[in-house]
């Protein structure tokens, strides 16, 4: 049996907080579309806090480092986007442009550090079955 301690901090901990921020995320983005846009803001929150969790249980090495960081900045952008469509909310929309173009700086970083056929590209989200 595992204890404990390992399955609070290991990789079966990062894919439950992968999972559950994803959700999140999917969530926000049809709660914006039905234009629940409150009950999306706090759905995206929630995932971003969970995305963010992540990095803390990831290798500390460049190129996973700043892919993980990508896909927050990516649901970031998502969030702030949905935020200035939904209130008036004066320099959202710029804010997610900004947030977006940090998440390709930190995606191409990531490729640059990690090589094309290295560990992070050969998982970028891919979905895990099985």
């Amino acid at each position: 049996m595992t204890p404990i301690a390992d399955v609070s901090t290991g990789p079966l901990r990062q894919q439950q907080l992968e999972t559950l921020g994803t959700f999140l995320w999917l969530l926000m983005d049809f709660l914006w579309l039905v234009e629940w846009s409150w009950a999306g803001t706090v759905a995206g929150v929630i995932g971003v806090l969970c995305l963010t969790g992540v990095l803390r249980l990831l290798p500390r090495d460049l190129a996973t480092q700043t892919a993980a960081g990508s896909a927050v900045c990516w649901l970031l952008m998502n969030l702030f986007w949905m935020i200035g469509e939904s209130y008036p909310a004066p320099g959202m929309i710029l804010t997610a442009q900004l947030i977006g173009g940090l998440a390709v700086g930190l995606l191409g970083l990531s490729v640059w550090s990690g090589g094309l056929s290295g560990p992070v590209m050969q998982q970028f989200r891919r979905i895990k079955v099985g």
